[in-house]
């Protein structure tokens, strides 16, 4: 049997990924990209079946705190520690 693995991944050109907490760049250019990521990450291919959106933690708590869970996701948060 065999499965697929979809993966939306963000880096800047020299491959960071975060600056001080913060996204490596302008915020009002992530629009469209924002709305993309929350289209593929929201519609299932499989009927009956969520999507997953594997983070850190860093990430879930950049999240304001009214947004999360993500909606209609599974959520799952990568973390050294159990708390």
């Amino acid at each position: 049997m065999s499965r697929v693995l979809n993966c939306i991944v963000a880096v800047c050109p020299d491959m960071g990924i975060g600056n001080n907490g913060n996204l490596p760049w302008h915020p009002k250019r992530l629009n469209n990209e924002f709305k993309y990521f929350q289209k593929m990450t929201m519609t299932s291919s499989v009927e009956g079946k969520q999507n997953a959106v594997i983070m850190g933690r860093k990430t879930w708590f950049s999240i304001p705190e009214r947004n999360r869970p993500l909606k209609n996701r599974i959520n799952i948060v990568l973390s050294r520690e159990l708390k």
